[in-house]
């Protein structure tokens, strides 16, 4: 077993073992003393969360003795609010993991470890657990939720996507992403006794694992935005991925839009993408699609032939569309309102 977690969610008062940020800190350097006495190879992670109280007095006392920082997130709150949210709330919190990502990053620089501590993202999902506080027979009751099929819909798979484009663009420190749980209540697969519902999130996992090539490429973006409340995320999202010798390039372009398709520009190097290639579409046939018992293949991926005209291509709404292209050269720059910064993070640009 090569990895190894020292306590999780140790900030937090529901956890056995909970501690102040200066007791943690103390715990972890004599905790990873122990370990890495009994076995020097092991790599070793530790809990934190996007928080520099907590995170920075960590770093400064056992980051030479840790290879990761492990930090969660859920964005729909479903243990404070008993009902998911709809399609553009989940939307509208897209940017959240990229900015939970960043500021980790920046405590990782500021303890002079970049480089050397990698992130872990060990659990996440969009959304949280039907599990209100309590043992009454109603927050008892409400636990079941968790494994109504209805609720895994487009809007997880487009999150989904998303957090795993944030989780690339950042591949340089993000080195461990694992959505919580894996079976029933929250996870990808639903398991009945007759036999299984591959949710919306099975899909998007498994294209990102089989068809993506091993190496993130060099790419900008920009996008229009979508708008929700007092929020607006871009629309569009995507990465370039490449293999080592960059002769084929898959690119990953999501449509957050619940109900537009979206023309996206695509240029590799200099040169506009032109011609037809293959690929695959996640998408559903309204942003609620989900699999079911009564209907296992609702939402599935479809392998479709994406065509560019001088550059242009349509992708349809609240989808996840794969395209492989054989090229050279990794793709290029553009310019325009949200945009991909050097480091990797969306930003407002106009």
């Amino acid at each position: 077993m090569p990895y190894w977690s020292i306590g999780n969610e140790n900030y937090g008062h529901w956890e056995m073992g909970a501690k102040a940020p200066a007791e943690w800190a103390r715990f972890v350097t004599e905790a990873a003393k122990m370990m890495r006495r009994v076995d020097p190879s092991i790599s070793l992670l530790a809990a934190a969360r996007p928080d520099p109280d907590w995170t920075l007095p960590l770093l400064r006392s056992a980051g030479h003795l840790l290879d990761y920082v492990s930090i969660h997130g859920y964005w729909d709150d479903l243990q404070s609010v008993d009902e998911p949210s709809d399609y553009l709330t989940c939307m509208s919190r897209s940017l959240e993991p990229d900015a939970a990502i960043r500021r980790v990053e920046n405590m990782i620089g500021v303890a002079g470890l970049e480089g050397r501590v990698a992130v872990a993202f060990d659990e996440w999902n969009l959304r949280g657990w039907h599990h209100p506080w309590g043992s009454s027979p109603e927050a008892i009751a409400a636990r079941d939720r968790n494994d109504d099929n209805s609720t895994y819909t487009m809007a997880d798979a487009v999150f989904s996507a998303g957090f795993l484009n944030s989780c690339l663009r950042h591949a340089r420190t993000v080195r461990m992403a694992n959505l919580a749980p894996l079976v029933n209540t929250r996870g990808p697969l639903f398991v009945h006794p007759e036999g299984l519902v591959r949710r919306t999130t099975f899909h998007v996992m498994s294209m990102y694992a089989t068809i993506l090539p091993a190496e993130v490429a060099d790419s900008s973006l920009v996008s229009d935005a979508l708008r929700h409340g007092d929020t607006e995320v871009p629309v569009v999202d995507g990465v370039a991925t490449c293999d080592p010798e960059r002769s084929r390039v898959v690119l990953v372009l999501v449509n957050r839009h619940p109900d537009e398709a979206m023309t996206c520009s695509v240029q590799i190097g200099d040169t506009p993408l032109s011609g037809t290639h293959p690929g695959t579409v996640l998408a559903g046939d309204h942003v609620d699609a989900h699999n079911s018992v009564e209907e296992p293949r609702r939402v599935e991926p479809q392998k479709e032939a994406i065509t560019f005209e001088q550059g242009v291509t349509s992708l349809p709404p609240h989808s996840i569309t794969f395209c492989e292209v054989t090229s050279h050269t990794p793709p290029g720059v553009a310019d325009g309102g949200w945009s991909v910064g050097a480091h990797g993070d969306w930003r407002r640009t106009g």
